[in-house]
């Protein structure tokens, strides 16, 4: 894959996570009714950081083993069949109307720290965040690094640049007040971030059973 696919695909895929109604997404939502629109791009600093220090221990840790064909083939696998599954979900909910996105939280009375701080405690409490990427994060992970650390650095950017594109949506339509028009979009929204997850999940079929066949 060239640089340019790498972070677009990231990109997708990561505001297709970032989508999902989770601890972060309600996190944002509360803290916006509380600090206003600067609340996103802290809480999305503290969870980029915890993410960053995962990247690297995982390339630290696995980096010369995990472009290996036997090691990669079955990664990439593990993480297709979980994107096809998350896609298949996300249209499924979508069709049936029952995507929803929850943002009528009350403004939190006890403070457990900065927006930074709970931005790492949220990502770390979602069971979700850490399947991720033990399956997709750890198949796009050995794809890009057989571009180097430039194709790192561009599959991480795109991830956290989707992160930080989509709490910022959020945060300004609830600092704006536009509560509805979140509920109406979204439904839509993930409509669509579902079929890009299943074709994505597609394509990584395609990559592990070539890895494996040593093509």
């Amino acid at each position: 894959m060239s640089y340019l696919t790498i972070f677009v695909t990231a990109f997708i895929v990561g505001f297709s996570g970032a989508v999902t109604p989770g601890p972060v997404l309600a996190l944002t939502v509360s803290e916006s009714t509380k600090r206003g629109f600067i609340a996103a791009p802290l809480i999305v600093l503290g969870h980029a950081v915890l993410e960053a220090i995962l990247v690297v221990c995982l390339v630290a840790g696995v980096g010369s083993v995990i472009l290996k064909n036997q090691v990669l083939g079955p990664i990439a696998l593990l993480g297709a069949l979980v994107l096809i599954w998350m896609g298949w979900t996300m249209v499924r909910e979508s069709v049936r109307r029952s995507a929803d996105l929850d943002i009528s939280l009350e403004p939190a009375t006890a403070s457990v720290g900065v927006p930074i701080y709970r931005g790492v405690l949220t990502s770390l409490a979602n069971p979700y965040w850490l399947v991720w990427w033990a399956t997709v994060g750890l198949t796009y992970i050995g794809a890009s690094f057989e571009r180097g650390v430039t194709g790192l650095v561009s599959f991480f950017s795109g991830h956290i640049l989707a992160d930080l594109a989509w709490y910022s949506v959020v945060a300004a339509a609830v600092t704006a007040g536009r509560r509805s028009f979140i509920k109406r979009v979204y439904p839509k929204l993930n409509l669509v971030c579902g079929c890009f997850l299943f074709g994505i999940g597609l394509f990584f079929l395609w990559f592990g059973t070539k890895r494996l066949v040593g093509e």
